[in-house]
């Protein structure tokens, strides 16, 4: 797992209803890339994230969810907290559970969009810290309920997709990730996608196919075609 713990995505917006497009994000087998800007999360898929921070075993799991719902939450009305944030940013509301240990956030985007951020620790980890991190988090991400298209340095792109640590998913399909190794692959054969023929590597064994294209390693189930799931 990665071992930061602040995003460095001052310079984005935060993205919603606003475009019917997926958020790109660029991989280059090292670093995930929205624009100019690396994104350090553990898990992403453009309406959801998850942060584990290794030096205070502090987990962030967020998520977007419908602003009408959580508003009219009898729960939630009784927990709206008035707090410094409330000075700060008046859409930010939290509470805590646990003797603090869990705290539950909630960002209001707009009418329509809500970002719940449920941060827990097995640590004495301050409730504060938690809280403003979770608040920078849901700030500085850059949101899409349309989810996440991901870029595979200019070879080909994946829809539906999660990032993963140091990997592309779609969860329970297929995963991509960069090793520059071949050795794995020994075989070639072509694959074809409309009328474009692929040269690809490629082996197998009991549990998994496996592909090697331009140093990325592809590992799907037997039986799925990556052509169904990979835009070359």
């Amino acid at each position: 797992m990665k071992k930061y713990f602040l995003i460095l995505l001052t310079v984005l917006l935060l993205l919603t209803g606003c475009s019917n497009k997926p958020t790109e994000v660029f991989y280059n087998g090292y670093d995930f890339k929205i624009g100019d800007t690396v994104i350090n999360l553990d898990s992403y898929s453009g309406d959801s994230a998850r942060v584990l921070s290794d030096d205070t075993y502090t987990v962030y799991e967020m998520n977007m969810i419908s602003s009408k719902n959580w508003w009219e939450s009898e729960n939630n009305r009784k927990h709206r907290v008035k707090s410094e944030f409330q000075k700060k940013d008046k859409n930010f509301y939290y509470y805590c559970e646990n003797l603090s240990t869990k705290i539950i956030c909630y960002y209001v985007i707009d009418k329509t969009d809500t970002i719940e951020c449920i941060c827990y620790t097995n640590n004495s980890t301050n409730a504060s810290l938690m809280i403003n991190n979770a608040y920078d988090y849901c700030k500085s991400i850059v949101w899409n309920k349309n989810g996440c298209t991901v870029n595979v340095n200019d070879y080909f792109k994946i829809d539906n997709a999660v990032i993963q640590d140091d990997a592309v998913t779609i969860p329970g399909i297929i995963t991509v990730r960069y090793t520059g190794d071949e050795s794995k692959c020994p075989n070639t054969t072509t694959l074809m996608q409309g009328e474009k023929a692929i040269t690809i590597k490629t082996s197998a064994d009991y549990d998994f196919n496996y592909y090697y294209y331009n140093g990325f390693l592809i590992i799907v189930k037997p039986g799925t075609e990556i052509t169904d799931y990979l835009r070359f």
